[in-house]
């Protein structure tokens, strides 16, 4: 997990946007994530290392290793590709499908897009008008 994180890290070297003379950007929510997966990590691998109990049990393996996948498809679609706020969208919907854990029901991939688009569409308000910010 700690590898993974400072691949995260060193994969979220975004440049900044400069709005209103004040530095924004993608940069800063990547790395702050980075950084906390980090020290999380860290901190788990002290605390596991002074551990009595020898069990370890992760629930939900398949959906942590799909999520991470996602994530990391999403960074690199977006950096060489553009078109952020598709890809938040596309991102968003593979989140709540897999999460609904009802794949294979039309009415949890109609959900999932309606989600995909309006917190794409929440993003786009918040940063791209209010603030001016531009992905």
């Amino acid at each position: 997990l700690l590898v993974l994180a400072a691949t995260y890290l060193y994969l979220s070297d975004f440049p900044g946007v400069v709005s209103s003379g004040v530095t924004l950007g993608p940069a800063y929510f990547p790395r702050t994530l980075g950084l906390a997966l980090i020290g999380f990590s860290l901190f788990g691998l002290v605390r596991e290392f002074f551990r009595e109990n020898d069990t370890f049990v992760v629930e939900g393996k398949k959906e942590l290793v799909l999520t991470v996948l996602l994530t990391a498809a999403f960074f690199l679609l977006w950096r060489n590709f553009g078109y952020f706020y598709i890809f938040v969208a596309a991102f968003a919907y593979s989140l709540f499908v897999v999460y609904s854990r009802r794949i294979f029901e039309l009415k949890s991939h109609l959900q999932g897009l309606l989600f995909g688009v309006l917190f794409s569409a929440a993003i786009y308000l918040s940063f791209g008008l209010l603030i001016g910010a531009r992905f």
